[in-house]
């Protein structure tokens, strides 16, 4: 049996990516390692299970807005559509490129959309909910 454990990304700024994901996206580091490059693990702050691997690399190209589609991104829940307001005055004020906050459909919720330090999309979402309840398939 298969278990999901992590999803790795590579990043040319591992300094400015590990801030964006521990300070703005509520992450937190668990492992650090050097091997003449950094291997990071991130957590969310509120669970153990490590699910994001930032690898620092040299070349890795930024995403850019023609080759990038929105729908290749990270998700993270905020607790209200305030909170998805204040994110985006937030990174609004931090020059971090974002959509205005906008409201897709009953399934998705409330979004907005932010780049990471490499150009990667990241949505900030209210009223999508993913958990197991609210599955179409029905579960082994």
């Amino acid at each position: 049996m298969a278990k999901f454990t992590h999803c790795a990304i590579a990043t040319a700024h591992i300094s400015e990516t590990l801030h964006f994901y521990c300070e703005i996206c509520e992450m937190r580091l668990v492992r650090d390692r050097r091997q003449g490059f950094r291997i990071c693990w991130l957590a969310p702050k509120t669970t153990p299970a490590p699910i994001l691997v930032v690898i620092e690399h040299p070349e890795v190209p930024e995403a850019s807005e023609g080759s990038d589609s929105m729908l290749r991104h990270f998700g993270f829940e905020l607790e209200s559509r305030e909170a998805v307001d204040a994110m985006y005055e937030y990174l609004h004020s931090k020059e971090i490129p974002a959509t205005k906050p906008f409201f897709v459909d009953e399934f998705t919720g409330y979004i907005t959309m932010a780049k990471d330090p490499d150009g990667r999309w990241v949505e900030f979402s209210h009223g999508q909910d993913v958990s197991e309840s609210n599955w179409d398939l029905p579960q082994d």
